[in-house]
């Protein structure tokens, strides 16, 4: 609704980047330039597009250039050659009709022109609508706005479309300058969206090695002006249009992307992080919120691959220009630690339309800055090796996402715990977090008990995989008390959870779902009778005699006693049914059956001591 004047909803993002559009019109060219007779007939715009195709997997001896198309430019190529429409004939009548029209009312037809450059491929017909777009421009008064955002507009894409001379980016330049002084602010979108496309053109036809070219720098200095009289290093004064405040942000982003790299001593970049976080922190506006942070994220990640993406177009050469585009590797590791620091704090968000986003842009972070550990994890076949300061670091993360699982809603909890077992196999020894997760597992006020359990599942595996079995069920047997404690449904569910996460029967294993259906069941009883757990109570952790996991202390049964206050209160778990039994036991037996003989006899003196008040115990050792 504050985008709601007219004009404003014209401009959105293109379909398709300018190098798909100079693809387009090469093609579109050729085909013109090879017809022999003044009146043939051309071929339509699918024949031009499947023959184009057909060229560029010739010259590449094979189908490397179909792989390397994008999933938005099969789909034309496709739909084009299947619905047999003919698009040069009707562009070509759409285009008569506009131009029979414009001289009686261009009010109607400058809207319409918008449109139709989005799917002109005729370089002559963008060179008409350029130069009409400019006599219109000199005649029609400034009291009419509402045809001057589309006037502006068209300058800018069709320019941008045909790659300016530098003469005539400077002509350009200074009716922007204009333009952008507009007191009417779909007059500033239009003009900002027509910059973006000029920007985006400069940036790709870029042919000087080592420094800005000069239509580039022309362009930044227009921009950083702009940005900062209106835009984020300052407080805006222009808040009444979302749109507005979009465009900025993505000028910004594009002009760190593209320039920064050859701009010495550029603080855009910092004095961006600074104010995105400033922004981040105080806004209620989901749309420009997710525009902020996006931007953040594509600086870390293109800032990793060491390069924007931006590749040599066939178009852009067609219109005798060498597109390149430099390395960009813009965000330093104290940056990056910055904007992650910024990430942490947004995750903590109670509103999780704001914190699941952040998530993304911390997972990013995190990802980028351990990417030597991630190689040396691969070479060791997916164990995750050691690295003391990289792991400090990702276990502080791993604690406040846990405190995540525990105040977020149902949903969010499910992405957290996702998120969370994706770093436990990538980032985290297990050995390192292994007390952590089971404190929680085993808190009384945890009320999302069955994604903790996929958790502890993925700890267990991972421990596993790492050749850490023996040691992984001496620290179980150790660790019995403390389960056995507990009430008894939430013990045998618990005990469940942790014999079949110990297994290496296969079989068994496929098992796992359907102990965590029956903790999703008891989490939505207690969320729906008590309204929910939160809070950071848990299970105590001490040291006790016996075995460690890795420097893990064991879970001693004098702790157990902090566990059964409120522990299944409120019918957190139902009445043990047949199956549940059932499957307790069979578990148990399997756990049983690989252990050495001294750990057997320590298992069952640790069940033995609740037999006597527990049938199911007592029915578990008439099985072993």
């Amino acid at each position: 609704l504050r985008d709601s004047v007219i004009g404003t909803h014209q401009f959105r993002v293109n379909q398709y980047d300018l190098n798909f559009m100079w693809q387009q019109m090469e093609a579109y060219a050729q085909y013109t330039a090879n017809s022999s007779a003044p009146d043939a007939e051309l071929p339509s715009a699918s024949e031009i597009g499947a023959s184009t195709a057909q060229r560029a997997k010739r010259g590449t001896g094979g189908g490397s250039a179909r792989d390397s198309e994008d999933v938005a430019t099969k789909n034309y190529r496709y739909f084009t050659a299947q619905s047999g429409v003919d698009f040069k004939s009707s562009t070509q009548l759409i285009f008569d009709v506009l131009m029979q029209i414009i001289e009686h009312n261009h009010i109607l037809v400058l809207p319409n022109l918008v449109k139709f450059t989005e799917i002109c491929e005729s370089r002559d017909q963008i060179k008409w609508i350029k130069d009409k777009a400019l006599k219109l421009q000199e005649t029609i008064p400034m009291d009419d706005t509402i045809s001057h955002q589309h006037l502006i507009y068209l300058l800018c894409k069709t320019q941008a479309m045909l790659i300016p001379t530098i003469g005539e980016l400077q002509q350009l330049c200074q009716l922007i300058g204009n333009y952008l002084k507009s007191s009417h602010i779909f007059i500033r979108n239009a003009t900002l969206a027509g910059l973006l496309c000029l920007l985006e053109c400069c940036s790709k036809t870029n042919t000087t090695i080592g420094r800005l070219s000069d239509e580039l720098a022309l362009l930044r200095d227009l921009i950083v002006g702009y940005i900062n009289r209106h835009g984020i290093i300052d407080v805006s004064a222009m808040q009444c249009s979302d749109t507005h405040t979009k465009l900025v942000w993505t000028l910004n982003y594009c002009l760190i992307e593209w320039t920064s790299k050859f701009v010495p001593q550029c603080h855009l970049l910092s004095n961006t992080v600074i104010a995105a976080g400033n922004f981040l922190r105080k806004t209620n506006n989901e749309d420009v919120y997710l525009c902020v942070l996006h931007g953040l994220e594509r600086m870390v990640v293109i800032s990793n691959t060491g390069n924007s993406g931006m590749s040599t177009s066939s178009g852009a050469s067609a219109a005798g220009s060498a597109v390149g585009s430099p390395p960009v590797g813009i965000v330093t590791p104290m940056l990056r630690n910055k904007i992650e620091k910024l990430a942490l704090e947004l995750v903590k968000l109670e509103n999780e339309r704001f914190s699941i986003p952040a998530l993304q842009l911390l997972l990013t972070c995190m990802y980028v800055g351990s990417a030597k550990q991630l190689e040396n994890t691969e070479l060791s076949n997916g164990i995750v090796q050691d690295e003391p300061e990289i792991i400090a670091q990702q276990t502080d993360k791993v604690d406040i996402l846990l405190h995540c699982i525990k105040s977020s809603t149902r949903d969010a909890a499910w992405i957290y715990g996702q998120v969370l077992c994706q770093i436990i196999r990538d980032l985290v020894p297990p050995n390192e977090i292994l007390t952590k997760v089971i404190k929680e597992f085993l808190a009384i006020n945890q009320p999302h008990c069955d994604v903790i359990a996929m958790i502890v599942y993925q700890v267990f595996r991972c421990a596993i995989d790492s050749t850490f079995l023996q040691v992984l069920q001496d620290w179980l047997i150790c660790s019995l008390p403390t389960f056995l404690a507990l009430p008894e449904q939430k013990a045998v569910w618990c005990l469940s959870v942790i014999f079949l996460s110990a297994s290496i029967n296969l079989h068994l294993i496929k098992l796992f779902p359907v102990l965590l259906s029956a903790g999703a069941a008891a989490a939505a009883t207690a969320a729906s009778t008590t309204g929910g757990g939160g809070g950071d109570g848990g299970a105590g952790v001490a040291g006790a005699g016996g075995g460690t996991f890795g420097g893990v202390s064991n879970l001693d049964a004098s702790t157990a006693a902090g566990l059964t206050l409120g522990a299944g209160d409120g019918g957190e778990f139902p009445k043990l049914g047949q199956h549940e039994i059932a499957l307790f036991v069979t578990a148990a037996v399997d756990f049983h059956a690989k252990l050495s003989a001294e750990q057997r006899l320590r298992f069952r003196d640790a069940f033995e001591k609740c037999a006597q008040r527990q049938t199911v115990y007592a029915q578990l050792l008439q099985s072993l």
